[in-house]
C-alpha cells in the first residue's frame, strides 16, 4: 500500500511539475527603420535607388523613373521605357 501511495504521489508531482514549466518562445528582433529615407520617392534597380527623372540604360533600352500616376505629387514611382528617335 505504501508503495502504491509513493507511485501515486510521484506521478502527481511529475504531472504538476510539467504543468508549471513554461514553454520558451522566441520572437524575432525588432526591425530597424531608417527614417532619413522614409517617404522619399524612388525607383529601384539592382539594389540602387533612383529619384524621379533618372534615366538608366538596360541593354539597348532606356528607362526613366516617373510618377506612377500623373496627378499624384507623393505617389509611387515606376520605370517607363523611353522612345528614342534617331535624328539623321
Amino acid at each position: 500500500m505504501k508503495f502504491l501511495n509513493k507511485i501515486i504521489l510521484f506521478t502527481g508531482i511529475s504531472l504538476c511539475t510539467n504543468a508549471v514549466q513554461a514553454k520558451t518562445v522566441s520572437t524575432p528582433s525588432a526591425a530597424l527603420i531608417i527614417t532619413e529615407e522614409l517617404g522619399q520617392r524612388v525607383c529601384y534597380f539592382e539594389d540602387k535607388a533612383y529619384t524621379i527623372g533618372a534615366v538608366i540604360q538596360v541593354s539597348d533600352i532606356l528607362l526613366e523613373c516617373v510618377a506612377e500616376k500623373s496627378f499624384e505629387t507623393n505617389g509611387a514611382l515606376k520605370w517607363v521605357k523611353l522612345d528614342v528617335k534617331n535624328e539623321q
